[in-house]
């Protein structure tokens, strides 16, 4: 089991603090400790934004017929999915 992190603009990963056992019980302890460090940073981090948690969908925005080729001076809502779970607010889905 490693922590995995991505370089964001490069599309590498780098890896660090593995661990190893042949303990099933305490692997599935570590990754429930990590999945909880994991939790507690997001937490964290939507408490210290103070932005609405909200998810935009169809229903906020404009009709279109999908034909519009420029969106310069627009603003575009990100589908939710296309985000990854912690990120999927109204934060940050404008673009």
């Amino acid at each position: 089991m490693f922590y995995c992190e991505q370089l964001h603009g490069l599309g590498l990963e780098s890896t660090s603090e593995g661990l190893g056992s042949n303990d099933y019980l305490e692997m599935m302890e570590e990754l429930l400790h990590r999945v909880q460090g994991q939790v507690d940073k997001v937490r964290a981090d939507r408490e210290q934004s103070n932005e609405p948690q909200e998810v935009l969908g169809k229903e906020h925005c404009l009709p279109s017929d999908g034909t519009e080729s420029d969106l310069h001076g627009r603003v575009v809502v990100m589908r939710p999915d296309a985000l990854r779970p912690e990120y999927r607010n109204a934060a940050n889905q404008l673009v």
